[in-house]
């Protein structure tokens, strides 16, 4: 989620004693449970990739914003050349969107200048935090320029626009510098 977090692994047969424990514990700190779709938004806000979404079998790492993930040095491995020829002509970059509206767009949700569709986006909600919708987007390098607009297609992708701006990602601590407690 881009926050300090901890994982528990236990036999099933203890679990319920461990939640009420640790909801117990934290009670005092205001820790209260949440469910998947606040952890989605934890994920955008903090530009986050997952697979399905901003990665996949049909992006590779460099469209994906993984490209640090790649390891170059190495002597060589299976889709090394592609991976090159994309690292020196990217042909899609992986974006943030802030939109003006609460509407949150979906995954596969076209992007558009005009009547070209641009892009697709990957993942958006609504963010409580930013008071509007946001959301990552995979977009030809050509329109991928912070700052530029771009619209989100609903309904059948002409008849309705939702306008954005590019930003950077990931859209909340860019530098990754919050405290972590």
């Amino acid at each position: 989620t881009g926050e300090l977090g901890y994982e528990i692994f236990c036999d099933s047969h203890d679990a319920l004693e461990i939640w009420d424990a640790v909801m117990a514990a934290g009670e005092p700190h205001g820790l209260v449970p949440m469910g998947g779709m606040a952890l989605e938004m934890l994920r955008i806000e903090a530009g986050l990739m997952i697979a399905g979404a901003e990665f996949g079998p049909d992006v590779d790492a460099i469209e994906s914003g993984l490209g640090f993930s790649v390891d170059f040095k190495k002597a060589d491995f299976i889709g090394r050349a592609a991976l090159e020829r994309n690292a020196a002509a990217p042909r899609r970059k992986l974006v943030g969107l802030h939109l003006t509206g609460n509407e949150a767009p979906a995954h596969g949700d076209p992007v558009f200048v005009g009547r070209e569709q641009v892009g697709v986006i990957t993942s958006g909600c609504s963010s409580p935090h930013f008071g509007h919708a946001i959301a990552m987007a995979r977009v030809a390098v050509e329109n991928s320029e912070i700052g530029g607009t771009l619209e989100v297609g609903k309904l059948d992708g002409h008849m309705k626009r939702l306008p954005a701006t590019i930003v950077g990602l990931p859209f909340m601590d860019p530098k990754r510098e919050k405290a972590r407690i």
